[in-house]
C-alpha cells in the first residue's frame, strides 16, 4: 500500500473513531455503571470544547444528548461520508484541491443560516442545521483530505531525507 492510501486509511479511521465517540458518549451516560459514566463524561467535556452542547439542539438516544450538536453532528458524519466518496471521483495521489468557490458554495447556506437565527430574523430548526452542516462537511472532506495526504507526504519524505542523511557521513 503506497504512502497515499496508508495516510487516507489512518486519517478515515480517525474520522470514523471521532464519529462513532459522538454516538458512544450518550450511550455510555445512559449506563448504569460509574466506568460508563466516566469514559461518557470525559467525551463530553472534550467535545465541549468545539460544540454549544445545547440539548434542544442535540439529538439523543437513550435520552441522552449526542456529544455534539445537530449540525455539529452532521459536519463530523458528513465529513466521513465525503471522505468515504473522495476516491471515487478524484485520485489520492492529486493534491490538487477543488476550485475556491465550491468551498465557499458549501459552506455559505450553514453561514447563512447561522446569520439570520443569531440575528433573530428566522428561526433555524434541526432540519435546516442538518442540511447545511452535511453540506459544509462534505464539501470540507474534498479540500482537507488531498491538503492531510500532501503535509504528512512531505513531513515523512522530510524526515526520511533527514534520516538519510544523518547516516550517509556515519562509517561501519
Amino acid at each position: 500500500m503506497n504512502l497515499s492510501k496508508r495516510i487516507y486509511a489512518a486519517f478515515l479511521v480517525s474520522v470514523g473513531l471521532w464519529c462513532v465517540a459522538i454516538v458512544v458518549a450518550p450511550v455510555l451516560h445512559a449506563y448504569d455503571g460509574s466506568v460508563g459514566r466516566s469514559v461518557a463524561d470525559a467525551l463530553y467535556f472534550g467535545f465541549a470544547k468545539i460544540c454549544h452542547q445545547i440539548d434542544g439542539r442535540s439529538l439523543h438516544v437513550f435520552g441522552e444528548k449526542f456529544g455534539v450538536c445537530v449540525r455539529c453532528t452532521s459536519i463530523y458524519f458528513s465529513f466521513l461520508a465525503g471522505l468515504l466518496f473522495y476516491p471515487f471521483v478524484r485520485s489520492l495521489k492529486s493534491n490538487k484541491v477543488p476550485d475556491k468557490r465550491w468551498l465557499f458554495f458549501g459552506i455559505l447556506p450553514m453561514v447563512i443560516d447561522v446569520f439570520l437565527n443569531d440575528l433573530g430574523i428566522h428561526q433555524s430548526g434541526d432540519a435546516l442545521r442538518a442540511v447545511t452542516g452535511s453540506i459544509a462537511g462534505f464539501v470540507l472532506a474534498f479540500y482537507m483530505l488531498p491538503l492531510f495526504i500532501e503535509g504528512l507526504t512531505h513531513l515523512t519524505f522530510h524526515r526520511n531525507l533527514q534520516g538519510d542523511t544523518r547516516h550517509a557521513g556515519q562509517t561501519k
